[in-house]
């Protein structure tokens, strides 16, 4: 069951109209749209099935995850975070959960959304067993077109996402609209500025017939050729300011 606390902070994916809330469902009165619970799972997805190469990738994050319960780059990602206690925090992409328990222990409420079903059940797993799972919605969302209401997240933690969206500036915008004002972002990505960027281009083009798939963790899924240089002119063209 969805905390009724939390319930105003989403709003339709399609129409941004209000939800009407049940023990299974949440309605649209305005689309008609209906989209299931699962207990603190939300489906927002109308078409769920993930591609091959989605799949693919989800399975390559989760084994990353299982294999290092902490790699470093989640503690960086920790040491980035504000002091402060947030009152909403959403992990967008989030995986099996890994920082959404460093996440859930910085705020009020935490969001956590994925396009696959299977990672966010192994994400609630990780937050129930540690106590957190009670302050923490999952949702089944696509990141571009996410079912939350303008201006009202915090803190938003966004890893290893970007580089697999087709329109980045799609998913930097659906950002922005979420997060206050004076609310945070933090966001890593791969940066193909270097050797491995050159290799990146030439097997796709050889390999591929130029898909850009290729990447040096040896999973075949869509990641775009993205750069530091790239990404920031891509957030200060959508209104962020880069810290």
């Amino acid at each position: 069951m969805i905390p009724t606390a939390i319930r105003e902070y989403f709003c339709c994916p399609t129409c941004r109209g209000a939800l009407t809330w049940v023990d299974d469902a949440a309605t649209c009165p305005a689309c008609a749209k209906r989209f299931p619970i699962d207990g603190t799972i939300v489906d927002f997805l109308e078409t769920p099935e993930l591609d091959p190469l989605t799949n693919r990738l989800e399975s390559h994050y989760n084994q990353r995850a299982v294999n290092n319960a902490t790699p470093q780059g989640e503690m960086e990602v920790w040491a980035l975070l504000p002091a402060a206690q947030v009152k909403v925090a959403i992990d967008v992409g989030c995986g099996m959960g890994n920082k959404a328990v460093m996440l859930a222990q910085k705020a009020e409420w935490l969001i956590c959304v994925d396009l696959a079903r299977s990672s966010l059940e192994l994400a609630r797993t990780q937050l129930t067993q540690r106590g957190l799972a009670d302050r923490t919605v999952f949702i089944v969302a696509n990141a571009t077109e996410m079912p939350i209401r303008d201006g009202v997240i915090d803190l938003a933690v966004c890893t290893e996402v970007i580089e697999h969206i087709e329109q980045p500036a799609t998913l930097v915008a659906e950002l922005h609209r979420v997060v206050k004002p004076d609310g945070a972002l933090v966001l890593s990505a791969p940066n193909y500025a270097n050797v491995a960027g050159m290799i990146k281009r030439s097997i796709d083009v050889l390999l591929y017939k130029g898909e850009t798939r290729w990447s040096p963790f040896g999973v075949e899924a869509f990641e775009r050729h993205i750069t530091t240089f790239a990404t920031q002119r891509t957030f200060h063209d959508e209104g962020w300011q880069i810290d």
